[in-house]
């Protein structure tokens, strides 16, 4: 089956250009309103909510409303061009079905994984920041050191710590602690605020605490990459298997609808 038809060409120039729009406008054009009322009846206010949180904290500055819009409009159109090709042959529409299933998971999924990878980073950076902040803390005390040791770090994890900095003077430590967890969204984040709390509260050698959360931190990161080491080849042998029969399906439909319509030919 050809997909690249003029009609299909189109589509996705037309779809192409709605994404740019949404990209640089962050608003939906007011032809469209009739679908952004569509996408909404699709999906329930909570979750619309959740998707701007998590939006928020990937630092993507799109509404999720025009995220799930763009979505539902890419759905519909290819369920549309669909339709005549399943009264003509219906297993040449199973490819354009799989892309609309894969189009209404595609907003979860991109979350998913930028989600993943963020998380990730702020895991890397972690035992790092906490060494840091001792040696700070040694030559000063807990609150400067959390204020200045974004200084010593980079990417995520150093924009994590300037925010807290700055909410450090808003808010009292345990807030401000709380709201750096809440961000993160990692156990290493909500471990390290209960220590710091725990050494402000009881008054105790931060160093030595700090010391100790680092091996335990350190320690975790290796069980990570042990684990990700052991179970690489198990995903490196199921990967070009599912690649492998994709293709072949892609391969054989076309075929298995000649013959079909071969045999009803005579």
């Amino acid at each position: 089956m050809n997909i690249l038809t003029p009609e299909s060409v189109a589509v996705m120039s037309g779809v192409t250009a709605l994404s740019w729009l949404l990209m640089y406008t962050g608003d939906i054009p007011k032809p469209l309103l009739v679908l952004e009322r569509i996408a909404g009846k699709s999906i329930k206010p909570e979750k619309i909510r959740e998707m701007d949180k998590r939006l928020e904290a990937l630092k993507i500055p799109v509404p999720a409303m025009s995220i799930v819009t763009a979505q539902t409009g890419i759905v519909i159109v290819l369920l549309l061009l669909t339709i005549p090709i399943m009264f003509r042959s219906p297993p040449e529409a199973v490819p354009l079905l799989i892309l609309a299933a894969a189009a209404h998971k595609s907003s979860g999924f991109a979350l998913g994984r930028l989600e993943r990878r963020r998380r990730e980073d702020l895991s890397r950076e972690f035992p790092r920041m906490v060494d840091n902040v001792r040696i700070f803390a040694r030559a000063s005390d807990i609150h400067t050191a959390l204020k200045a040791v974004h200084y010593s770090l980079r990417g995520r994890l150093a924009e994590e710590m300037r925010i807290l900095s700055v909410d450090m003077e808003m808010n009292d430590l345990e807030k401000a602690l709380h709201n750096f967890s809440l961000r993160c969204g990692i156990r290493q984040a909500y471990d390290f605020s209960s220590v710091v709390l725990q050494a402000a509260w009881s008054g105790m050698e931060v160093d030595s605490i700090l010391s100790n959360y680092s091996k335990t931190a350190y320690e975790k990161r290796l069980g990570e990459i042990r684990r990700r080491i052991k179970t690489r080849p198990l995903l490196m042998t199921i990967i070009p298997a599912v690649l492998l029969l994709s293709i072949m399906l892609l391969w054989l439909m076309p075929i298995y609808s000649s013959i079909i319509n071969q045999l009803r030919s005579f």
